[in-house]
């Protein structure tokens, strides 16, 4: 088992310049999120990413396939 020396400095927080804290408004004067996602931003996300999609559908078949032929022995 090794040790550390004694020698070792010790290491300490570095000091933090005196500033007032950054505080948020009141809670209640927070808005909630306005963005929400229509039908047509649903499907150009999916169109986007159709080939990653269909890729792995198709590979998660073939994996479920193989793994149900090698438990039906």
């Amino acid at each position: 088992m090794t040790t550390l020396p004694t020698t070792t400095p010790m290491r300490l927080p570095r000091p933090v310049a005196q500033t007032p804290l950054a505080l948020g408004g009141p809670v209640g004067a927070q808005q909630a999120s306005s963005f929400q996602m229509t039908g047509a931003d649903v499907w150009r996300v999916i169109r986007s990413n159709i080939w990653l999609i269909i890729g792995l559908l198709v590979l998660s078949g073939a994996g479920g396939f193989g793994v149900y032929k090698y438990l039906d022995r």
